[in-house]
């Protein structure tokens, strides 16, 4: 039991759990994530609105799933890359999702493009 809580708790926040020393970790969290992602989040998010299709709601879903998940990982006080490799795993789809969400081919290309000449700019700069 005091494994679990150890691993969970002094290991990842050091006893700081005040909202001003949990607050300011969280854009280079997300700031991150989006280098990693070529701005995947940011692409898709925008096609969340919209009418409800069987596309959308999965969008919805894999979003809100990420999101929930990420908003743990977001206040722990050391960011190592492997703490986003799910995260990354789970923007593909919802990038794939939002581009379906287009009715028009070259919509639905130009939002993983987009995405895509993001990542290979990370991938050129090779920092975050």
């Amino acid at each position: 039991g005091f494994i679990l809580y150890f691993e969970t708790f002094p290991e990842h926040w050091h006893g700081e759990y005040a909202l001003e020393a949990l607050l300011p970790r969280i854009p280079n969290f997300y700031g991150t994530w989006m280098a990693y992602t070529g701005g995947g989040l940011l692409i898709a998010a925008p096609l969340l609105l919209g009418k409800s299709n069987p596309v959308r709601k999965a969008l919805r879903a894999f979003f809100l799933c990420v999101v929930l998940y990420s908003a743990i990982l977001c206040t722990i006080d050391h960011h190592p890359t492997h703490y986003f490799l799910p995260l990354i795993a789970l923007t593909g789809p919802i990038v794939v999702a939002a581009a379906a969400t287009g009715r028009q081919n070259v919509t639905r290309h130009l939002i993983s493009t987009v995405c895509l000449v993001g990542l290979l700019i990370f991938l050129w700069i090779g920092r975050t």
